[in-house]
């Protein structure tokens, strides 16, 4: 079985059956009681004068000074969304479609629908006067009863009914329409009634006073409440009518069981259980029948106006201090003589039902009441043989109850502790007693004497068992604590335990049915077909199980498909009481760890319903009428599996009302509706409910918000949902309401939210803050450019003016000094012998001072030139033409690519790395050719100084150079400062070839987009 259909069928099982009346057979008492004050606390309206239902299931109750709705929760005060209110009340219908009629006492009607007060004052049509009450025939037309008339409405107007109708009367008192459609009219005197389809009222011959009230009973008789003279009789055309019940009455209903609620003015609530039975048995009065409660067993007040059934089966009783509501409860007290404690129960063959306690005589209920014997206390154990005999036991000795006579089989064995307690009982099929008395063992009694068994284990708490019962063979089946199972069959003994699979802790609880032997226990309950134990459920609320039932398969719910080979199983556990259906049992048994769904009957109000901790065990039995019976500790209490597939399904949530900050937003429909808010809400409160006027405290109910929530929220019983600062957007929001069952009604409310975005929050706003920001770091990255422009410029002049200060001095001094120097030198030298080998020493050192201050003019002159705007082909072009001579290399300087413009910082230290090459060539190499090839690459800038001399000797083509010289590690430096790489490679006779490189990204000032065919510049430079 997949799933979904798992989940429907759990569905179809909390489906209702019937609607659920109120048994006729319980008295007042036992019905569930529950009352609202019109005071500050309980918030509830005072002095109800008019109950209705509608069709969305609102409880809708006119007062005196206004209206109420009510959805068993929380009362509304009505008003329309312009603030327009309705008071005085009288008199209340609902018709089909949502619609409700309001009779105003002070005269007029009022219709609400769709949201909508439509209000009909008195004249034109409708009579002047209260309007005592409103019924709608079965034709549509709705009909009023006022004090100066009545009033019949076509679906139009109204009109006043005149002579023409037959209704002679100026005044009228009540209207009521019956189940064949004939509508009855009571003026001041006189009873009438309108057959359907006719247009003339008949005169019913039966004279009455003042006629508050008008019902009919499930059996066709009419009943009316007449307040002058103060009566409440039925209207009978033939035979003799009984003593009408001396009453002032303005309440008056019948339910579907066929009760008649009677609500006095001043003597409480009267009910006459199945009202056409007892006018049929009763000749003379109706008193003794009539059920009474009043203010001292609950009710609100003993002033009582109106008297409603819904359409759950709940009668509403409207009173002068606040209102009242009976119903069904699912356990229903027994009414035992107060103060009974540890009841042990058990049901005779005739149906007589015998409860022994630990403090008060031996009890059996007969007709409905319950009687006391003189056998003393204590009572420990009861059961009921397959003959239907009644056998009780405890430390005073065995009991027999047959056909209602009790007599005492015997004492307990004298090897029996004294003041032992008699745990459990069963009788096996050759008629023989089996008793286990605590902390002695497990008797026999037969032929008139004990007899003790020996224990099945040497185990101290297997002494004796807990549990016992026979089955229909005859055997005996005894539970022991720790998992233990002993069968009995004459001198058959066969036992089984955890080594079998036996998993329940103590065996508490034993069932046998024909087919199947239910086990339960500390931990769980069990199924034993004979080989192996099936575990039926474990843990949680099935601990503690000290009875266990299963119901006839004819009382299983049927909608299960095929009719199960079992009934549902009812567990007496430590949480109270449980029913798992049969349906649930068949899929347990076929899926093996599959968790069981099930109902919890948790009692009503402050009725507890779990068993005692230690004894007696079973605490719950089942009689012949079909009835369950716990033992709680409070007393007896009995629930009705019949009744039980009454079940109503979830209730249908429904949207109340929405506000976002301090405005509120009407919604179009409380199932579905939608809705559109203004910008930047801060709190938005969704309201909402579910209708259960039964059981409102069990509606629970869980939300989200489609767009915001990613998970259901659990609210518990709160009907509120907030949600604060939600975005602009789109929302969705849903709730979903469950019943005490804990099946979720599948079509949750839905309210569709647009939150309107502020001016800031619209995308035109935040492209508009988008533009404005790109704009402004547009700006500010020129600026920042133009800055670093500036300040590049400023440091380049800076560099630019130290440059030609350098060379200033340079030439001012120093050069001129040397100079200075040499002309010295060269007098001196001129004053010397010219062959003198001193002079020609001299000679030779002041050539080379003019070398030096030759070279070092050129580098004077290549400071001022630096700065100069020529490019580094021209710059290294007129360094090799420094020194023209003939005894100086051919040099050619070459371009490759497309030239792109290169970073300044790049240019200048990639012109001194090739000049410092040239120099290097043109000085050392004793080279005849010099090759200077630059690259504009896409990748990077590549310059190499190539020549075809004799090479650098290999120990010198190391980072740090030839010893003493700085040309090779500045240019390696250089190298580094720059981002690039400088190779340098030289054989000996082969020539040197210095390439340095540098990528695209540090090299030029903009990254090449695309590659441009290769272009050449060449310059040639011969000997001059």
């Amino acid at each position: 079985m997949g799933r979904s259909a798992a989940l429907w069928l759990w569905w179809i099982w909390l489906m209702p059956v019937t609607a659920l009346a109120l048994d006729s057979n319980l008295t007042l008492q036992q019905l569930h009681h529950r009352s609202w004050s019109g005071t500050a606390e309980e918030n509830g309206p005072g002095q109800v004068g008019a109950i209705a239902q509608t069709s969305d299931g609102y409880l809708w109750l006119g007062t005196h000074y206004s209206l109420f709705r009510f959805d068993g929760n929380a009362f509304e005060r009505y008003a329309t969304t312009d603030g327009k209110t309705v008071a005085t009340v009288s008199s209340l219908l609902s018709i089909p479609g949502g619609g409700l009629w309001v009779g105003l006492r002070r005269g007029g009607v009022s219709l609400i629908r769709d949201g909508e007060l439509t209000d009909y004052g008195p004249g034109s049509g409708f009579p002047t006067g209260a309007v005592y009450g409103l019924a709608q025939d079965h034709d549509g037309d709705v009909w009023a009863a006022a004090n100066d008339g009545l009033a019949r409405f076509d679906g139009v107007r109204w009109h006043t009914v005149s002579t023409d109708w037959g209704f002679p009367g100026n005044n009228a008192r009540a209207v009521f329409v019956d189940r064949n459609g004939t509508l009855w009219a009571a003026s001041e005197s006189r009873l009438f009634y309108l057959p359907r389809g006719s247009h003339r009222f008949l005169d019913a011959d039966q004279p009455v006073g003042w006629v508050s009230q008008i019902t009919q009973t499930r059996d066709g008789t009419l009943w009316i409440a007449e307040l002058h003279p103060g009566r409440v009789r039925p209207i009978l055309f033939s035979g003799e009518a009984p003593q009408p019940l001396d009453v002032v009455s303005a309440g008056l209903a019948a339910d579907r069981d066929g009760n008649l609620w009677i609500g006095t003015q001043g003597e409480g609530l009267l009910r006459l259980p199945d009202a056409g039975h007892n006018l049929s048995t009763s000749t003379n009065s109706l008193a003794a029948a009539v059920q009474h409660y009043g203010h001292l067993d609950g009710l609100s007040a003993d002033d009582i106006e109106p008297v409603f059934e819904d359409a759950a089966g709940n009668v509403w009783v409207g009173t002068s201090a606040g209102l009242d509501r009976f119903r069904h409860a699912t356990l229903v007290p027994a009414d035992l003589p107060g103060g009974a404690r540890n009841i042990a129960l058990a049901e005779e063959a005739s149906g007589m039902l015998w409860a022994g306690s630990s403090n008060r005589p031996l009890m059996h209920r007969f007709a409905g009441r319950w009687h006391t014997s003189d056998v003393p206390p204590p009572i420990t154990s009861a059961f009921s043989d397959a003959k239907g005999d009644v056998w009780l036991g405890g430390p005073n000795g065995i009991w027999r109850a047959h056909r209602g006579v009790l007599r005492r089989v015997t004492a307990l064995p004298p090897t029996a502790q004294a003041e032992a307690s008699v745990r459990a009982m069963a009788r096996d099929g050759d008629g023989a007693l089996w008793v286990s008395i605590n902390r002695s063992g497990l008797f026999r009694w037969y032929g008139e004497a004990w007899q003790l068994t020996s224990p099945p284990t040497t185990h101290p708490s297997q002494t004796m068992p807990v549990s016992a019962t026979s089955d229909a063979q005859g055997r005996v089946w005894f539970g022991y604590r720790d998992d233990l199972l002993v069968m009995r069959d004459g001198d058959d003994v066969r036992q089984w335990g955890r080594q079998d699979g036996l998993d329940i802790g103590n065996v508490a609880a034993i069932s046998a049915t024909r087919q199947h032997l239910w086990l339960g226990g500390t931990n769980g309950a069990a199924l034993f077909d004979g080989k192996r134990f099936h575990a039926i459920a474990s843990g949680g609320p099935f601990t503690g199980i000290h009875a266990i039932i299963e119901t006839p398969a004819e009382i299983a719910d049927d909608h299960l498909g095929d009719s199960p080979a079992w009934g549902d199983l009812w567990l007496h556990t430590q949480t109270g009481v449980l029913q798992i259906p049969a349906g649930e049992i068949t899929r347990v048994l076929g899926e093996p760890g599959y968790r069981v769904r099930f109902r919890r009957f948790e009692g009503d109000d402050d009725l507890p319903n779990d068993a005692f901790r230690i004894h007696p065990v079973p605490s719950a039995i089942q009689g012949r009428d079909g009835r369950l019976w716990f033992a709680t500790v409070t007393g007896v209490v009995s629930v009705d599996p019949s009744r039980t597939q009454a079940r109503s399904p979830p209730p249908e949530p429904r949207l109340t009302a929405l506000s976002a900050d301090t405005s509120s937003y009407p919604l179009a429909s409380p199932i579905a509706s939608q809705a559109s808010l203004s910008a930047r809400p801060r709190r938005i409160a969704i309201d909402y409910t579910a209708i259960d006027l039964s059981r409102p405290e069990s509606v629970r109910f869980r939300y989200r918000l489609r767009g915001y929530d990613t998970r259901w929220h659990d609210a518990g019983h709160r009907r509120q949902a907030i949600y604060t600062r939600l975005g602009p957007g789109d929302y969705r929001f849903e709730v979903e309401a469950s019943s005490s069952s804990g099946v979720w009604n599948p079509r949750p409310a839905s309210l569709s939210l647009h939150i309107a975005p502020a001016f800031y929050q619209t995308w035109t706003f935040r492209g508009l803050c988008l533009l404005i920001i790109s704009v402004l770091l547009w700006v500010g990255y020129r600026y920042r450019m133009r800055l670093a422009a500036a300040q590049l410029r400023a440091r380049l002049e800076a560099r630019h003016a130290e440059r030609e200060r350098i060379a200033r001095e340079l030439h001012d001094t120093l050069l001129q000094s040397i100079q200075a120097l040499v002309l010295h030198f060269q007098a001196a030298a001129d004053r010397m012998p010219i062959d003198d080998p001193a002079r020609q020493a001299m000679a030779r050192a002041l050539d080379r001072a003019d070398e030096v201050i030759d070279e070092g003019r050129d580098r004077v002159m290549s400071l001022h030139r630096a700065s100069a705007d020529t490019g580094l082909a021209e710059r290294l072009a007129r360094a090799s033409r420094e020194r023209p001579d003939a005894r100086y290399p051919t040099c050619h300087v070459t371009t490759q690519g497309n030239p792109k413009p290169l970073r300044t910082r790049v240019e200048n230290e990639a012109y001194w790395i090739g000049h410092e090459a040239l120099c290097n060539a043109l000085h050392h190499a004793d080279a005849t050719r010099i090759t200077v090839t630059l690259c504009h690459a896409p990748d990077g800038f590549s310059l190499s100084v190539s020549d075809d001399g004799t090479g650098i000797p290999g120990h010198y083509l190391t980072p740090s150079g030839r010893p003493g010289h700085w040309g090779l590690p500045h240019m390696q430096e250089r190298a580094r400062q720059l981002g690039g790489n400088l190779e340098l490679d030289s054989q000996a006779g082969l020539g040197t070839t210095v390439r340095l490189t540098v990528p695209a990204a540090l090299a030029y000032r903009y990254h090449p987009s695309r590659h441009h065919p290769s272009r050449r510049r060449r310059w040639r430079f011969g000997r001059t």
